[in-house]
């Protein structure tokens, strides 16, 4: 895939939760954010991708929608 593993497992999951609080967020909102690590992952191979997640998320849904995000095991 042209996405690593890592951030797509992150999204599906991020999207489950959203989903079961009845937030509107789609699929295609999760590429976008799935796009935005990837490239960023490049410019900063160094950064969590638990930072780079919530920088995503809070870009393309706002900062609201980053309580969503599971914190990684």
């Amino acid at each position: 895939s042209f996405v690593d593993d890592a951030i797509l497992h992150a999204v599906a999951d991020f999207l489950a939760v959203c989903h079961l609080q009845d937030e509107p967020f789609s699929v295609r909102d999760g590429i976008n954010i799935a796009r935005y690590v990837a490239k960023r992952c490049v410019h900063a191979p160094k950064k969590p991708l638990r930072d780079l997640l919530s920088d995503a998320v809070a870009q393309i849904l706002g900062e609201d929608a980053v309580t969503y995000l599971k914190e990684p095991q």
